[in-house]
Parts: structure tokens; C-alpha cells; sequence
């Protein structure tokens, strides 16, 4: 014995509903996974080069100690270097990283017939190059994932979940 739907208005209803959330939950999952993605792969990679520049500078910081190098600019150098060890966001970050490469070139300077300076100076700077590659290559990424966050229905996602767009590293 067949059973038949008598409101064929109800079957249709409840058909648009089942595939408006199976879309929005794909969606969600998919911009979920993207996100998670960006933010894994690219700031790891920034994080990374920011330590291997933290890493210089503690060990410019070593060397200026057992020399004759003003206090005052070590000190600032170790400030920077704890400054940045403590920052938050990628904003924050750059920021740090800005003052750190002032202070790290203060100190340099004052080492610069060192050849321990020297190599603590290129791995500074070596690590300066992988972080403006990685943050470029990351605020292209996030450029892209904010325009199609921007789409239609992506942008009745984002605000349904209230995400708000990726933060740029500038």
C-alpha cells in the first residue's frame, strides 16, 4: 500500500528548507576549513620568521653585553624584542617588528667590526625577507578569502555567523 502526501506544498517546503541548510552548512564548513587554512599555514610561517628576528636580536643583545655598546640602546633593543614577544595580533606584530628593526640596527651599528654582529645581522635581515614574502603571500590569501566572503550567499554566512573579515598583516 502506497502512502501519498496529501499537501504536496508541505513536501516542497520542507525540501527548500532541508537543502537551504544543507547549503548553509557546506558553506560554513567550507569558509571554516579556508580560514582555518589561511591562518594556519601563513601566520605560522610569519610567527616563525618573527622568532628566527627575535632570535638575532637576543643573541646581538648577548654579544652587546660582553662589549663595550651603550646600555641605554641594548636596553631599548630588549624592550623591542619583549614588545614583540608579547604581542597579540598580526598588527600588533608588524608594529613590534618596526620598532625591533630600529633598535636591532642601533646596536649593530655600534658592533659593526664584529663578525659575530655581522652574522647575527644577516640572519636579522635574512628573516626580514622571509617575513615580508610570507606576509605578502598571506595578504594576498586574505584579499582573496574577503572577497568571496563578500558574495553572494557568502555574505549572508559571514553575517549569520558573525565573522568578520580576515585582519591583513600591514
Amino acid at each position: 500500500m502506497k502512502t501519498k502526501l496529501r499537501e504536496p506544498k508541505v513536501a516542497a517546503l520542507i525540501m527548500v528548507v532541508l537543502l537551504a541548510a544543507s547549503l548553509f552548512i557546506g558553506l560554513n564548513i567550507g569558509f571554516y576549513t579556508l580560514k582555518s587554512d589561511i591562518t594556519r599555514m601563513y601566520q605560522t610561517r610569519i610567527e616563525d620568521s618573527l622568532e628566527a628576528r627575535i632570535g638575532a636580536a637576543n643573541g646581538l643583545i648577548g654579544l652587546a653585553k660582553t662589549n663595550d655598546v651603550n646600555e641605554a640602546t641594548v636596553q631599548r633593543l630588549q624592550e623591542d624584542v619583549d614588545a614583540l614577544q608579547g604581542t597579540d595580533s598580526l598588527s600588533e606584530q608588524y608594529d613590534a617588528n618596526s620598532l625591533l628593526t630600529g633598535s636591532f640596527n642601533g646596536v649593530a651599528e655600534q658592533l659593526s667590526s664584529s663578525s659575530a654582529a655581522t652574522s647575527f645581522q644577516k640572519d636579522f635581515e635574512t628573516a626580514q625577507e622571509d617575513l615580508e614574502l610570507w606576509g605578502e603571500s598571506y595578504n594576498y590569501a586574505v584579499d582573496d578569502y574577503n572577497e568571496a566572503m563578500d558574495s553572494f550567499p557568502a555574505f549572508v554566512l559571514r553575517w549569520a555567523i558573525f565573522s568578520g573579515p580576515l585582519e591583513k598583516f600591514h
